[in-house]
């Protein structure tokens, strides 16, 4: 075997594995989208996740002009074992996102019956 043969599967493996990344991080954003309650959150998280699918797609362009056809392949979930070289676990932040907004919303709650308590005193 070459070593530009080498060369070209560890790229093939490496941008199924930033495909399959992208795709699960704009899945997964789209999905939890009614958590982010005003417009502007909401399009900005749409955007993102617009973004991550449009590179999806031109990763999925590129590996099939190399031989690799992985279009309709589902997702890898075994792709994010091997996180290190971000800086920031997107997924995380997205759930502590939502953490704080539900209790933020629940302590809206609390305070809001409190005043009406208040009101009617």
């Amino acid at each position: 075997m070459t070593n530009i043969k080498i060369q070209d599967e560890n790229l093939a493996k490496k941008l199924l594995a930033v495909r399959d990344i992208c795709g699960f991080t704009a899945d997964y954003l789209v999905l939890n989208l009614h958590h982010f309650e005003s417009k502007p959150e909401q399009y900005i998280i749409y955007n993102l996740s617009s973004n991550l699918n449009r590179s999806v797609k031109s990763i999925e362009i590129e590996l099939i002009s190399r031989g690799l056809h992985c279009q309709d392949r589902p997702y890898c979930s075994s792709s994010f074992e091997n996180l290190s070289y971000l800086d920031v676990d997107l997924v995380a932040l997205v759930k502590d996102y939502i953490a704080q907004k539900s209790t933020s919303k629940k302590q809206n709650e609390g305070k809001a019956r409190n005043l009406v308590r208040q009101l009617h005193r």
